[in-house]
Parts: C-alpha cells; sequence; structure tokens
C-alpha cells in the first residue's frame, strides 16, 4: 500500500487540483533506502535512486474516495471514465453503443463484478492510451481469478470493423478474469483493427485474448508484436478464431 505524503488540494475556480506546492518531492533527493513509490495527492512519484520523479499524474494506488458505480445500462454517448473517479465499479453489462467512445483515463482502475463486462457496439469505441506508470487496471472486485466476464466474453469486448475508427488499448492490465479481452468481428474483410499496445493478460482462467471470427480460417494478428505480454493465462495467451 502506498503512503500519501502529501494532500493539499488548491482549488481554483471550479477545479480541483491536487498538489504539494513547495513541499512537493519531486526533484528533491532521495536514497536507495527511501520508498522507491509515494503519493503526493493523486500523484505517483517514484525515487530513481537520487531524486523523486512524477511518475503519473493521477495513479489509482493514490485516489481515495467512493469511486464511482456503473450499473447495467448504455454508454450512449461520448463518456469518460476519470482516474480520481476510481475504482469504477462495474455491477452489470455496460455497452458502449454505435457511435459512441468510452475513455478511461491513465491511472484509473475498473473493478467488474461476477458475470459483468464492457462491451462495444459495432460502430462505439473504446480508448484507453495510458504511458508507462499510469497503466490502466482492470481486475476482479473479489480480488479472485476467474472474477468477471464468461466463458464467451472477457472484461472488455471490443470490435474488428471497417466501419468505424478502431478501438485503442494502450497501456492496460486485464487480470484475474475470465478471459481477458474479446475481440469480435474479424473476417477477410476486416479493414481496421483494434489497436493492442502494450497491454499485460495475467492469472485470467481461460485466455488472455479471446478472438471471435466469422469463419474459422481468418488469420489472427500476432499481438506480441506490439509490446503486449501474457502471465499465467489458464488456457492460454490468445484464442484461435472461435464461432462467435
Amino acid at each position: 500500500m502506498l503512503r500519501a505524503v502529501c494532500s493539499l488540494v488548491v482549488v481554483i475556480g471550479s477545479v480541483a487540483f491536487a498538489g504539494c506546492g513547495t513541499d512537493s518531492k519531486i526533484g528533491k533527493p532521495c536514497t536507495p533506502d527511501d520508498e522507491v513509490e509515494a503519493c503526493e495527492g493523486t500523484q505517483l512519484l517514484r525515487c530513481d535512486g537520487s531524486a523523486y520523479r512524477l511518475l503519473a499524474a493521477c495513479h489509482h494506488d493514490c485516489v481515495e474516495g467512493v469511486g464511482t458505480t456503473h450499473a447495467q445500462g448504455e454508454v450512449g454517448t461520448d463518456e469518460t471514465w476519470t482516474c480520481v473517479g476510481s475504482p469504477h465499479l462495474v455491477q452489470g453489462v455496460v455497452t458502449v453503443a454505435s457511435g459512441a467512445t468510452l475513455t478511461i483515463e491513465p491511472g484509473a482502475e475498473v473493478r467488474l463484478l461476477p458475470s459483468t463486462h464492457v462491451t462495444v457496439s459495432e460502430g462505439g469505441r473504446v480508448v484507453v492510451d495510458a504511458p508507462a506508470g499510469a497503466e490502466v487496471l482492470f481486475t476482479s472486485d473479489n480480488e479472485l481469478a476467474g472474477g468477471f466476464g464468461t466463458s464467451n466474453t472477457g472484461g472488455l469486448d471490443v470490435f474488428a470493423t471497417s466501419e468505424a475508427a478502431p478501438s485503442v488499448l494502450r497501456g492496460l492490465i486485464v487480470e484475474r478474469g475470465q478471459n481477458g479481452i474479446t475481440i469480435s468481428g474479424l473476417s477477410s474483410r476486416t479493414e481496421e483493427h483494434p489497436i493492442l499496445e502494450r497491454c499485460t493478460f495475467r492469472d485470467n482462467t481461460r485466455f488472455g485474448i479471446l478472438v471471435n471470427c466469422e469463419n474459422a480460417d481468418v488469420v489472427v494478428p500476432d499481438y506480441s508484436l506490439t509490446g503486449n505480454q501474457f502471465f499465467s493465462n489458464g488456457t492460454g495467451e490468445v484464442s484461435t478464431c472461435t464461432a462467435p
């Protein structure tokens, strides 16, 4: 558990900024014996052996509060799940409608109850674009493996499509589901594949990535080529094409 070293909040107008002013540890000396990572408000700092540096402007380990609840329903217009709103508790199947984009901010945490997931209709998008140190975490609320999704779904379901801009998943960690994510709609006509880069799939009881295709002979992209990593997924890293 990270220790909060500062929690000053400055309010300008109606916008609140977490920070530490002149008391900030950023740039100040540290030694290898000091705490490797520490919180200043919602910021995450790391000691690089000589000085503290800002690792993430917001990180769920540094966020305090009750979080945000998402009941079963539809995201019908563009929506953002913020880091400071973490943890985001998904209590049912949340569907991103065609034409809508769900953006999940760097550092955010999404916790899923059993049998729940976030699914994207064809023509909808999910965007996760998180740098190293501020990855977005999808995890089970009960902290047990297999704690969300089903044998036919992942914690996040996205579409390969030729009709809209693809979903973007960079810096996403998906752990402790049945399947990590599901990619649907792959076919020989697919022009836009979901972008998966620097994602981690770990401790899912079935596949890290489950792939649904129109035909069994469709070529599945090699997702290991874009920096994705797979650890301890029970059935395998990436499935072959399965019927939707």
